[in-house]
């Protein structure tokens, strides 16, 4: 398992887990979130919270998201109900998972999973105009000027 994690200004924290091997065993990201369950709402890909959303794809099949109940403790001695999503995957290897963690405002439309790497459509904002974000296992991000859209990369809404 290998993870890269990049801080793009004016969009958020993008995560992109490369995980290989051999299991017949599902396997799940675990991402604990600072909301309680109750202020949580779960679509099919993505996440919101009145503070931030999170968005995630998988590359070889598609991810059972759920938000199960936990705690987490902001100071010492104290602990109040937190919620986390788990992200499920059951399927071949080797597998990319991609996770973005964006305020409300921004939209990631679309990601593209091509065996070794990502690409990631970035909206246009303080980055400047929109672009693709390209991560590749093991080696360093680059953003790419666009033109339009590709109309290859599936929408995640």
């Amino acid at each position: 398992h290998r993870r890269q994690v990049l801080l793009v200004r004016g969009v958020g924290v993008i995560i992109c887990d490369w995980i290989a091997g051999v299991t017949q065993q599902p396997i799940a990201l675990h991402w604990p979130l600072g909301a309680p369950p109750n202020e949580v709402t779960l679509s099919e890909s993505r996440l919101v919270t009145p503070q931030y959303q999170v968005a995630w794809s998988g590359a070889t099949g598609p991810l059972h998201a759920s938000v199960e109940s936990t705690t987490r403790a902001p100071g010492y001695a104290r602990q109040v109900d937190a919620a986390l999503l788990r992200l499920g995957y059951r399927g071949p290897l080797p597998v990319s998972v991609v996770t973005c963690f964006t305020n409300r405002a921004t939209g990631l439309v679309r990601h593209l999973h091509d065996g070794d790497s990502v690409r990631i459509e970035l909206p246009d904002g303080l980055t400047g105009p929109p672009r693709i974000l390209s991560i590749r296992a093991g080696g360093a991000p680059s953003l790419e000027p666009t033109d339009a859209p590709a109309p290859s990369l599936p929408v995640i809404r």
